[in-house]
């Protein structure tokens, strides 16, 4: 399974209600666990979340309340100051911003449709194996190989897609 980080950052309580998390720390990192069986186990992906709204009055907390006031007057921040001015107000900086923007767009359009493609083959796959149809038939019907088909059919928790 490869390894993949995501980064959540939020400012408000509600936005984070998902997180199992107390609000008392700015920074938490997070595990999966299988709800159901309650088990712990490792998909590759490292989760960490920054609470923007709480102001311990650490490095973070000055960084994540520079990042929420959106100015890009405030020099505080000495090289990020500057590189958020430039990409804010400068010509040159604002194109950045627009290609970079489309650029992120685009990428999440092309996961976004591989994600539900292979969605949709294995929805098909379970499908096809409770009628009764063998793996052969069913890697053949979705159009993949059979041993990912029987890694599918074969995985307690399928929402590992």
């Amino acid at each position: 399974m490869p390894v993949s980080y995501k980064r959540s950052i939020t400012a408000k309580k509600e936005e984070a209600k998902d997180y199992p998390r107390k609000f008392h720390d700015p920074i938490g990192a997070f595990r999966r666990k299988v709800v159901y069986k309650d088990e712990k186990y490792s998909d590759g992906e490292h989760i960490l979340y920054v609470n923007a709204e709480i102001d311990d009055g650490s490095r973070t907390a000055k960084l994540m309340k520079y990042f929420m006031t959106a100015d890009p007057e405030d020099k505080s921040e000495g090289r990020l100051s500057e590189r958020v001015h430039y990409l804010k107000c400068e010509e040159g900086g604002v194109q950045e911003m627009c290609k970079v923007t489309k650029s992120i767009w685009q990428d999440g359009w092309k996961d976004g449709e591989r994600f539900g493609i292979l969605a949709g083959k294995m929805e098909a796959a379970f499908n096809l194996e409770e009628m009764g149809m063998n793996v052969e038939k069913i890697a053949e019907a979705v159009g993949e190989n059979v041993a990912t088909v029987k890694e599918w059919l074969e995985d307690e928790s399928p929402m590992k897609i």
